[in-house]
């Protein structure tokens, strides 16, 4: 049988095997390539039981708020009412997806594998939190977009999800594979400003 070769959306900006990269005096940006990605959308019929079941398995509480994740051994972000995206180190999505369909089997659930379908792109740097605002009409200021907060958003006219980690000045953009070039050849023209 032959092998399925996966291919990063941003391949064609690789210098290194880790991925697409740019690099400003005071602004990294790096590509994560296959970061696993798992979505899990409840039906309302799921009760605090089948919440509870999924934290076992994820090891952290559901976000249940708007613009709000957890972190463990994976992250879960709040995309909406009933519906997260799990973030797991690559190759282990396949582990998680099955685990939490087992679990889930009874109930009114939906799990399924999107890794191929996003890429994610971590910025950091004491620049980023202004390079991103050059395309992003959240409020960036530290005092508002806090650690471990998430939201969907527009970054430079493309749809992504935007998650400030723990770690000063970083930030995780998931971006769908089809946008991923066009935002990152945007990324890299506004990032000559810093």
């Amino acid at each position: 049988m032959d092998k399925i070769l996966r291919v990063s959306p941003l391949s064609r900006y690789w210098e290194t095997e880790e991925g697409a990269r740019i690099h400003r005096p005071d602004l990294l940006l790096c590509e994560e390539p296959f970061t696993g990605l798992v979505r899990l959308q409840l039906g309302r019929s799921a009760d605090r039981s089948v919440c509870s079941r999924i934290e076992d398995i994820v090891g952290c509480e559901l976000p249940r708020t708007p613009a709000s994740n957890s972190s463990s051994a994976c992250t879960v972000l709040w995309m909406s009412e009933r519906d997260w995206l799990i973030s797991v180190a690559p190759n282990d999505e396949h582990a998680l997806a099955s685990h939490l369909a087992v679990s889930l089997e009874s109930a009114s659930a939906a799990v399924n594998i999107v890794t191929d379908s996003k890429t994610l792109i971590t910025a950091e740097g004491s620049n980023v939190r202004d390079m991103l605002a050059v395309g992003c009409s959240i409020d960036l200021h530290p005092g508002v977009f806090t650690n471990d907060y998430c939201v969907q958003t527009l970054l430079g006219r493309v749809q992504i999800v935007l998650r400030k980690t723990s770690i000063r000045d970083q930030f995780q953009i998931f971006v769908d594979r089809t946008y991923a070039a066009f935002l990152w050849e945007w990324l890299r023209e506004v990032a000559l400003e810093f």
